[in-house]
């Protein structure tokens, strides 16, 4: 796996965080919306009574690099090719105890997830472009962080999940622009916990793309 690390994970203040301004064009009269390869990651946060405040903020996560004393990871989800009205479901799941598809900067064995009921989960919908073949990169741009992009690629939605707010081991949020903050209308973000793992449903729908 790839390890560029480009999440910006921010909660109330989502507009301060860094997302590229070129990706935005000031006349789609005559563009046409486009496919677009997505992935989502899981921000894991093993520790999150280590953070300074609730739910984690970047600088609790990222920025105490090597030490990482949150125990945090990134994890692959899924990914698909998602068509041109940005309307898509992400489904998947990790296991306790396991770090296939995790990394973090500067750390060369990842945590991966070490307790399902105690982390602190936080998704990531990150965008890649427009869809390139099978053989030809599609396989990095669906599975891989930055991976594949054309292009380009960013960070586009996410959501948080604190844990102690669950009922019945099922926990909702909204899901987030990266670029000012505000909800995503209408889209969920599900976390089911159990003694073995997680598993994430992401319902969204992404904005117009047309590059």
């Amino acid at each position: 796996m790839k390890k560029k690390m480009r999440f910006g994970v921010a909660l109330a203040t989502a507009a301060a965080l860094l997302v590229s301004a070129g990706n935005a064009s000031a006349d789609h009269r005559y563009k046409r919306l486009k496919e677009r390869a997505v992935t989502n990651w899981l921000v894991i946060v093993n520790y999150p009574e280590a953070c300074s405040s609730s739910p984690c903020s970047e600088a609790d996560i990222f920025g105490a690099i090597p030490a990482n004393p949150t125990k945090a990871t990134v994890c692959y989800l899924t990914g698909q090719v998602v068509g041109k009205k940005g309307d898509a479901v992400f489904a998947g799941r990790i296991g306790e105890g396991t770090a296939h598809g995790c990394f973090f900067p500067e750390d060369p064995n990842p945590h991966g997830l070490k307790d399902s009921m105690r982390a602190e989960i936080h998704v990531i919908v990150q965008q890649h472009g427009k869809p390139l073949e099978l053989g030809y990169g599609l396989e990095d741009q669906v599975t891989l962080n930055f991976g594949g992009c054309n292009p380009d690629c960013e960070d586009v939605q996410f959501a948080i999940h604190v844990p102690g707010t669950d009922i019945d081991g099922r926990s909702y949020s909204a899901l987030y622009r990266f670029a000012d903050g505000s909800e995503v209308y209408g889209a969920k973000s599900l976390l089911i916990r159990d003694r073995e793992g997680v598993r994430v449903i992401t319902d969204t729908t992404l904005d117009p793309y047309y590059h």
